[in-house]
């Protein structure tokens, strides 16, 4: 039996549970956090200081949003900067 490589689960299932039967050698908790972890993707390049100082003056905007929308936007704004993805909204 395979185990995960992450954690040593034996909970594989490749195709169950919404996987798509990437990440073969994950068990499925480790799968779905693997997901989890910052959207996912990695950041390859760190911020400039430009961006830094753009996102700290965004930064207010989100202390009137709900608890728990603000971390995720946040940092998909962070992740955006980091990426050079320009908003949609107009707003960056």
């Amino acid at each position: 039996m395979e185990r995960c490589s992450r954690c040593g689960s034996f909970a594989i299932n490749h195709h169950s549970h919404g996987r798509d039967g990437s990440d073969p050698d994950l068990c499925d908790v480790c799968y779905w956090r693997k997901r989890a972890e910052f959207g996912g993707s990695t950041v390859t390049d760190p911020l400039t200081d430009g961006q830094i100082d753009a996102i700290w003056r965004e930064k207010p905007r989100y202390h009137a949003a709900p608890i728990g929308v603000t971390d995720i936007e946040f940092a998909r704004d962070i992740e955006a900067a980091a990426h050079g993805i320009k908003k949609e909204n107009g707003n960056g």
